[in-house]
């Protein structure tokens, strides 16, 4: 890799009940996904002791939404220069933004739901005044070595809670950060992060919602 409301916060991810509501999924414009992205931002700076340090770029959110769910992905400031530097070779990678989803998603990892101690909760104040859960993920590159890249999300943990390896696909949309469900089968689905519309990668997610 060369660097190369929706109730103003209620949120949603990858994956879902049935192929009819993917279907469904609607992309947040730009002006929905800024000022979520600002909401959790703010909230997400409170974090206290976080695997990496994220200086997010709300301007450059992406989301979208089903029903009273929804997903927003935040990238990192600068983005590109991030990857292109020497911190995507240490450990923990280079962090390059958060994700942040509905209380009724999760990761599933080995086929598994994960625990509610494994993901970062934290509550939202929306427009109206509702007080909404919301999970945060830290997302991080790492270069393991030749072309072996690597995309992390970190929940609570000092390891990563999602290690996934990036392809090369290209004609993707544009932007440091992009984020759109395929392969969708009852509850579960993936959700594939885009960077710099070329490199992506693949986290499972599962739906427990109304």
């Amino acid at each position: 890799m060369h660097a190369k409301h929706f109730a103003t916060c209620t949120l949603i991810v990858a994956a879902t009940y049935s192929v009819s509501a993917a279907q469904s999924f609607e992309s947040l414009s730009t002006d929905e996904a800024t000022k979520v992205g600002k909401l959790l931002t703010q909230q997400a700076a409170k974090i206290e002791k976080p695997q990496l340090k994220v200086e997010a770029d709300p301007d450059e959110s992406r989301g979208f939404k089903i029903r009273r769910d929804g997903v927003v992905v935040v990238p990192q400031k600068e983005t590109r220069s991030v990857i292109q530097s020497d911190a995507v070779n240490d450990a923990k990678g280079a962090a390059v933004g958060y994700l942040f989803m509905s209380s009724g998603f999760r990761p599933v990892i080995d086929k598994k739901r994960a625990a509610d101690d494994a993901v970062r909760s934290m509550e939202v104040q929306t427009d109206n005044g509702q007080q909404v859960e919301v999970t945060c993920y830290i997302l991080a590159v790492r270069h393991v070595e030749g072309s072996d890249w690597r995309l992390y999300a970190y929940g609570t943990g000092e390891k990563p809670l999602i290690d996934s390896k990036f392809s090369e696909e290209g004609g993707g949309e544009e932007g440091p950060i992009n984020i759109a469900v395929k392969d969708v089968a009852g509850s579960e689905g993936s959700l594939v992060v885009t960077m710099f519309g070329t490199y992506t990668a693949k986290l499972q997610i599962g739906y427990e919602g109304q």
